[in-house]
């Protein structure tokens, strides 16, 4: 109980001893300038404030639309693959039916790409109507 009592005292003071030392943030004109340095270095356009020059629609629909070409990617090695195993089963019965769930696991991954694409594509226009995004 004892040994409880002392490393809840000790843990506390160490904080209260540390909150002085969190609380020297830097000011506000260095935070926005990292903001904009963070900004101009990852290749976006910002302005001064280091508000991005882009709407967040734009820049969203550009993530997904990697997203959705690294998926598209995946989907071909997948596929490919799934008929390397079907082509060279050799009359393996459990080889040939491997290749064709992976062709077909493919498929439904893309099927699911597709709909989650289209499900992004209508809340960012939803969301623009509503909130003006």
């Amino acid at each position: 109980m004892k040994r409880r009592f002392l490393k809840i005292f000790l843990l506390t003071a160490g904080l209260l001893l540390a909150s002085p030392l969190l609380t020297l943030a830097s000011p506000y004109s260095d935070v926005i300038q990292g903001f904009t340095n963070t900004g101009r270095e990852s290749g976006y356009a910002v302005e001064q404030s280091g508000a991005p020059t882009q709407e967040f629609g734009q820049a969203w629909m550009r993530y997904v639309d990697g997203m959705v070409t690294l998926m598209g990617v995946l989907f071909m090695i997948m596929v490919v693959y799934g008929g390397f195993l079907w082509m060279t089963a050799r009359g393996k019965d459990e080889q040939v039916q491997k290749g064709k769930e992976k062709i077909v696991q493919a498929f439904i991954g893309l099927g699911l790409v597709i709909t989650a694409r289209i499900l992004v594509e209508l809340t960012l226009i939803v969301l623009a109507q509503i909130i003006g995004i």
